[in-house]
Parts: C-alpha cells; structure tokens; sequence
C-alpha cells in the first residue's frame, strides 16, 4: 500500500534501515549547521509498545488506510485468543489470556506496530521519524529558545 507508511519510518521492512534514517537526520544537521541554525531533537519511546497495541484501533486504522479484508481477517485471528505463560528455570505459571498486544518474537508484530503508528507519523513528515516505538521529533531554528518552544508544541500534539 503505497503512502500509507512514512518514509521516515524505519524497521521490518526492506530498504528501510536505521542506518539510512541516521544518514538522513545527518544530513539534514550538517544543512542546518551550515545555514548557521541551531538543532534540536526530542527522543520518545513509547513504553511496552507491542505489549500495549489495541487490536481494535489497529484494525480500524488498517482499514481506513485501506487494507483488504482477507488480511484485517488474519491480523484479527492473529491477535485473538492470545495466551501466554511464564517459565523461569524450572517453573511455569498457568496460561493467562491477553487482550492485548502483539506476540513477541514475530516477524509480524513490528509490521503491525508500524502500521498502528502510521497516521501519528504521517503528520509530519520532515521533521520526525521514527525506528519501530521510538518517535524523534527534531527542529532547526537560529535560536535554541524557538526550537524549545517548537518541540514543546509538538510533543503536546502527540500526547493529544
């Protein structure tokens, strides 16, 4: 699905490397750095990310972006009657059931991450970018005070 992902969007994907996200945001310092500007960058991690993934709004964002229906189906059974349990040496707890969440270890989970923070990405596509459920958000103004105020702006809109 072309656009439904920013290209700032970096992890479990082809051609979509960390390394190709530092390079950017290299270059886009050095520019910044040249026309004499000073650079700023927040670094957010979104906390238990694919613990926390709701399947519904997952599904309903996959279908506003316009996903088919047979894959909102398998992303729907693969998140359903999830359960999990807990070994430590020699003991296991029972199995509990999961609400939410994506499993982990799956080639999957990170796609479907991706997907879940789309829109949020999508807001702004040149000044944030993204590595899986980490969001960086960086401004380059001719004052440290201004980037403060700018970033500051920002933060609040994706607590919103």
């Amino acid at each position: 699905m072309s656009g439904v992902l920013n290209p700032q969007h970096g992890r479990a994907l082809p051609k979509r490397a960390t390394m190709d996200l530092v390079a950017a945001f290299t270059h886009d310092v050095e520019a910044a750095f040249a026309a004499g500007k000073k650079v700023t960058i927040i670094t957010m991690n979104i906390q238990r990310a694919f613990d926390a993934l709701l399947k519904r709004r997952l599904l309903k964002r996959m279908t506003k972006q316009g996903w088919p229906l047979p894959l909102l189906r398998l992303v729907n059974s693969f998140l359903s009657d999830r359960k999990i349990r807990v070994r430590l040496e020699k003991s296991t707890t029972p199995y509990y059931g999961v609400e939410c969440g994506t499993p982990q270890g799956s080639p999957l989970s990170p796609v479907l991450y991706m997907l879940y923070l789309a829109e949020l990405l999508n807001q702004d596509t040149e000044l944030m970018f993204g590595y899986a459920d980490d969001i960086n958000l960086y401004r380059a103004t001719d004052l440290l005070d201004r980037n403060v105020e700018l970033l500051a702006r920002d933060a609040r809109r994706i607590l919103a």
